[in-house]
């Protein structure tokens, strides 16, 4: 396969490294093309290789500061990402947030011909990324059905960059990377053989892990967080939402994985997550409707005014009376 993909790196340095230079790299192709690049913000190691089945490009950055990278499709095309410990953004030329890793995983994209940008953090990354011959993948449907929404060609994909689901580098997926790494199991003329097995091995691993839902944290969390903020859209009003069993109960998860939810994703504790969306639907009806403040007071989950009015201020910094007030006197009549 040709490489599909174009890195438009502002080298101020780039030079070829021969097979006894690439111990500088620590995920060590023994085949292929290892390019050392250096730019503004650190060093890039960007190793490549092409075979028959897929092109693969190993991508290690260190930055001493954040890298906003320009880069192109030359092709629609299928790509089976590997992220070992990046954590990065991809944005189109609107600079609309498309896709982002953020801890070790492996996902199945579908990136369509364009031009896009990448934001990496300052620090290591170090990313293997497949782009699959998609005549050959599409004949897999059978071995791998839950990637059809991504290869079949009956499949109207209309975003720019679709996803399945990313899930940990478990040894299903670890094992078959090894192929890369270890220049023993590869000869020169049994290199199209061990990655047809590797590859096949990777994709495997990966339909096995989507088939038990065994997703990456983030993944995790952004199904809890869904299903967390339905339940309290539906009940903030009620005492419901002031007992964790509530939410554990509904959500299926344990009161020490409710609580480490609360702390790596909502960033606050349970109780006060609640009051802050309390107080918040209170700020905007005292505003955008004319009722009186105790019937928002208990619209909103407190049975007493008066302590509801103390929640308000000491949140807000004004009572509702004062915020209605000010708003209505800050509003002017529309120009006829």
């Amino acid at each position: 396969m040709k490489p599909n993909i174009t890195l438009h790196f502002n080298a101020l340095n780039s030079q070829t490294l021969d097979h006894s230079k690439r111990n500088a790299s620590e995920v060590s192709m023994p085949f292929g093309e290892t390019t050392l690049i250096a730019i503004a913000e650190g060093v890039v190691i960007h190793q490549t290789f092409s075979s028959y089945l897929c092109f693969i490009d190993i991508l290690e950055y260190s930055l001493d500061r954040p890298l906003k990278l320009n880069y192109s499709m030359a092709n629609t095309a299928n790509m089976l990402l590997i992220n070992f410990n990046s954590i990065s953004k991809c944005r189109d030329e609107s600079k609309t947030l498309l896709f982002e890793v953020e801890e070790p995983s492996c996902c199945m994209l579908l990136q369509q011909q364009g031009d896009y940008i990448a934001d990496y953090e300052a620090g290591s990354h170090k990313i293997i990324l497949l782009t699959i011959r998609q005549d050959w993948l599409s004949s897999k449907t059978t071995n791998f059905p839950l990637f059809t929404p991504l290869i079949s060609p009956t499949q109207a994909v209309s975003t720019p960059l679709a996803q399945l689901p990313k899930c940990p580098l478990t040894t299903e997926i670890q094992a078959p990377i090894n192929f890369i790494k270890n220049p023993k199991n590869h000869s020169e003329n049994r290199q199209e053989n061990a990655i047809y097995a590797s590859l096949f091995d990777l994709l495997s691993g990966y339909h096995n892990l989507l088939t038990k839902k065994q997703y990456s944290k983030s993944v995790v969390h952004k199904q809890i967080k869904a299903a967390f903020q339905k339940l309290l859209d539906e009940n903030f009003s009620t005492e419901l939402v002031d007992d964790k069993s509530f939410f554990t109960n509904q959500l299926r998860i344990s009161e020490t994985e409710l609580n480490k939810f609360c702390k790596e994703v909502l960033k606050t504790p349970l109780h006060r997550y609640v009051i802050d969306y309390r107080l918040l639907r209170a700020f905007k009806l005292v505003i955008f409707s004319d009722k009186k403040i105790n019937v928002i007071a208990k619209e909103v989950g407190y049975s007493d005014p008066h302590f509801f009015s103390r929640a308000f201020k000491k949140k807000h910094n004004i009572t509702p009376e004062e915020l209605r007030n000010f708003w209505k006197g800050s509003r002017k009549p529309l120009s006829s």
